[in-house]
């Protein structure tokens, strides 16, 4: 797969993934924090992004599906920490700041997931999946 064509199967295949880290976040939220119902939802998100991409997107790899899993987890935490960055700034202070009240929690929240994708995408080219 040729590299436009590999990056737009990321972004649906991300995107497939946000919907389900996105609608699972919102419901979780019922029972915990936004915080802790960010990161489970990440973890919902994860599992199906990491085996979309690993089926749909990035060439099979002689690597076992464990060490591509623990290499995919590790990307995805460091794209967790500018989701959750990124959502928790939005909610908390600039959403506010500028009068944004029309939900929130879930602008920001969708913001947040979608702000780390051209990283994790060439991360996940170089050691995920590379």
């Amino acid at each position: 797969m040729d590299i436009n064509k590999q990056f737009i199967g990321f972004l649906v295949v991300s995107s497939i993934a946000a919907g389900v880290n996105f609608l699972s976040r919102i419901l979780l939220n019922y029972e915990f924090s936004y915080t802790l119902s960010i990161i489970l939802a990440f973890v919902f998100g994860v599992t199906t992004a990491f085996i979309l991409n690993k089926v749909i997107v990035f060439k099979p790899s002689e690597a076992k599906t464990i060490k591509r899993f623990i290499l995919f987890l590790i990307v995805n935490l460091f794209a967790l920490l500018i989701t959750i960055s990124v959502s928790l700034g939005l909610n908390n202070y600039i959403l506010p700041l500028i009068g944004w009240d029309w939900y929130r929690a879930e602008i920001a929240h969708f913001i947040g997931i979608a702000s780390p994708v051209v990283i994790s995408y060439y991360l996940h080219k170089r050691f995920t999946f590379g």
